[in-house]
C-alpha cells in the first residue's frame, strides 16, 4: 500500500486558516495513478509505503529534523494565528492541539483537543492565564462545559512539520499546489491541489520526507481564481 489512503474524519472548519475545509469521506487507492477527480472539498490521506495501521494511536509518531517552534516569540507568534497556537501548545500542559470548540452549532459541549486528555483541567487554567483576552462579543465556553478529545498531534507539531514541508517545496514542483496550511479541528496538515493527476508526483515528494502516517491530506479544489474571493498563497497560513 502507498501513498493514497482512504479519506476519514467528519466535517469541520479550521479555525486558525483562511482556508474553508468540509466534509471528508472514504475512498482508497493503492499504488496507481488516481483517474477520477475525487469529489470536491474530500480530503485524502498521505500514507507512507511502509505502510500504517489501522487504529491511528498504533502508529509512531515522530517529529521533524528541526523545530522552529522552539524560537518562537510571543510577539512573533501573535502576528498569525498559526504561530500563537504553536506557541501555546510548548507551554500549555497535555499537548494542546486546539480549542476550545463548540461540539455542534454553538452548543454545549464544547472541545478542547489535547494529546494527553487527562490534562484538561491544567490546560484550561493555564490556556486562561496565556492566551489574548479573547472578543466580548463571541459565545465563550463556561469551564463546567468544556471535555477533552484526544489528539494525534499538538499545534506546536503541527507547525514544525508544516515549515519541514515548506523549506522542501521545491521538490514539489509542478505538483499543482494552490495552498496550504493547518486544519486544526481535523488535526491535519491539508494541501490544496488543483488536480488529482499531480498526486503521484506529490506522492513521491512526501515519501523522500520520511512523513510519519496521519499528518497529511491533499484536498482537490480545481485552479483557484483569486477574483473570485480564493486565497492567495501570500495568505496561507503559516
Amino acid at each position: 500500500m502507498r501513498g493514497i489512503g482512504r479519506t476519514v474524519g467528519g466535517p469541520g472548519v479550521a479555525t486558525r486558516s483562511a482556508l474553508l475545509f468540509l466534509t471528508v469521506l472514504a475512498m482508497a487507492a493503492c499504488r496507481h495513478r488516481v483517474s477520477m477527480e475525487p469529489p470536491p472539498y474530500r480530503a485524502i490521506w498521505f500514507l507512507p509505503s511502509a505502510g500504517c495501521a489501522a487504529a491511528v494511536e498504533s502508529n509512531p509518531r515522530w517529529i521533524p529534523p528541526s523545530r522552529p517552534s522552539d524560537t518562537l516569540s510571543l510577539a512573533f507568534a501573535r502576528m498569525l494565528p498559526p504561530r500563537l497556537g504553536a506557541w501555546l501548545a510548548r507551554r500549555v500542559p497535555g499537548g494542546y492541539a486546539g480549542g476550545p470548540y463548540p461540539l455542534s452549532a454553538w452548543t454545549e459541549p464544547w472541545v478542547l483537543l489535547l494529546r494527553d486528555t487527562t490534562s484538561l483541567a491544567a490546560a484550561s487554567r493555564a490556556l486562561d492565564t496565556l492566551r489574548p483576552p479573547p472578543d466580548p462579543s463571541m459565545l465563550q465556553p463556561r469551564p463546567d462545559t468544556v471535555i477533552a478529545r484526544p489528539a494525534r498531534w499538538d499545534l506546536a507539531e503541527l507547525y514544525d512539520w508544516l515549515e519541514h514541508l515548506e523549506s522542501n517545496l521545491r521538490g514539489a514542483r509542478g505538483g499543482g499546489i494552490n495552498g496550504w496550511g493547518i486544519d486544526e479541528r481535523n488535526n491535519r496538515i491539508q494541501v490544496l491541489i488543483e488536480s488529482a493527476s499531480t498526486i503521484p508526483a506529490l506522492l513521491t515528494w512526501l515519501e523522500n520526507l520520511s512523513l510519519p502516517c496521519h499528518l497529511v491530506a491533499f484536498r482537490v479544489v480545481g485552479r483557484i481564481s483569486i477574483g473570485a474571493g480564493a486565497v492567495p498563497r501570500s495568505e496561507r497560513t503559516t
